[in-house]
């Protein structure tokens, strides 16, 4: 990885990490230097409950279900990917974790 590289996934981190603050997660920060033990498990940023989230600004595909397996499992946090690639962003997660989220939507709109 060139340091190009490396900046531009920094950059992507930090990107995301205020775009989650502006929506309320105020505390939202990347884990480098918040964890360096959930950096090493995959985790791109902290204090965004219930998500772990990992941040990937690259052009080559990825792996998203080998990715997915190797971030933390945990009862309260779900796992979720960022990727840009060119232009365009994408979030990535497992069909029960989509089927849950829209669980909730609807759980709340009975209310």
């Amino acid at each position: 990885m060139t340091i190009n590289a490396r900046n531009k996934g920094h950059n992507y981190e930090r990107k995301i990490a205020k775009e989650w603050q502006k929506l309320g997660w105020i505390t939202a920060r990347t884990s480098r230097l918040a964890s360096p033990e959930l950096d090493a498990k995959k985790v791109d940023l902290v204090d965004t409950d219930p998500f772990f989230i990992q941040c990937k600004a690259v052009e080559q595909g990825i792996n998203y279900h080998k990715l997915l397996l190797e971030m933390p499992y945990s009862n309260e946090n779900d796992n979720v990917i960022f990727h840009k690639r060119s232009k365009t962003e994408i979030v990535v997660m497992s069909k029960d974790v989509f089927y849950k989220l829209i669980k909730k939507i609807f759980d709340h709109e009975e209310k």
